[in-house]
């Protein structure tokens, strides 16, 4: 089965590979545009990109740094199912 899907943005990819690598990075996107080798609008553009998806937050000073989720809350009831022992 061939299912259709929107094509890949492979400078999308190595710049989400280098915020998961780099941890604490922050860049516009001139420094982008350097880091992959792309025009600044490109680079811009996905910086924006992944902004809207919720990974990068746009800071005032105009740069963008990755997205923290806060730390996951334990569920004390489903904990215990998952860790009893069976009937």
């Amino acid at each position: 089965m061939i299912i259709l899907a929107e094509p890949t943005d492979l400078d999308a990819l190595r710049l989400r590979a280098e915020f998961l690598l780099r941890h604490g990075l922050r860049v516009n996107a001139s420094q982008t545009a350097l880091l992959l080798d792309l025009r600044v609008s490109h680079a811009a553009a996905l910086l924006r990109s992944l902004e809207a998806e919720g990974f990068l937050a746009a800071l005032e000073d105009g740069t963008y740094r990755r997205v923290t989720l806060p730390p996951a809350r334990s569920n004390p009831a489903r904990d215990a199912e998952t860790t009893a022992p069976p009937a």
